[in-house]
């Protein structure tokens, strides 16, 4: 992959770590004091928390954004060279840009299950 190619992809990886982390932020002035943080398996809340524990879930998704792209840069660098290592790193790439929108896409739930709740 160029170099292009390479900055595009760094670009989707910091958006989609960045967009939960504004969406919490912006979203927590409207929220109790005091949230649901875990469910049993039928769905009835079994523990609260302060508000402020759903900033976990945008540290997490930082430090794993930061993982997959380091092992994206890996990849640049130890493969690409033949077809198949090519063919190889946009797997990579995908499975690991999917994967963090999945990450993205629970907290996200998880804020809008907490925000249409209310207190």
């Amino acid at each position: 992959m160029d170099g292009k190619s390479k900055i595009i992809i760094h670009r989707i990886i910091y958006i989609l770590i960045i967009f939960p982390v504004v969406v919490t932020v912006s979203l927590l002035p409207f929220i109790g004091s005091k949230v649901p943080l875990h469910y049993d398996a039928l769905g009835n809340i079994n523990r609260w928390g302060s508000k402020y524990e759903l900033l976990l879930f945008p540290i997490v998704i930082i430090a794993f954004g930061y993982f997959i792209r380091t092992m994206i840069n890996l990849s640049y660098r130890y493969l690409g060279k033949t077809k198949a290592e090519k063919i190889l790193l946009t797997i990579i790439i995908t499975i690991s840009v999917l994967a963090i929108i999945l990450v993205d896409y629970n907290c996200l739930r998880f804020l809008y299950k907490v925000f249409s709740m209310g207190n």
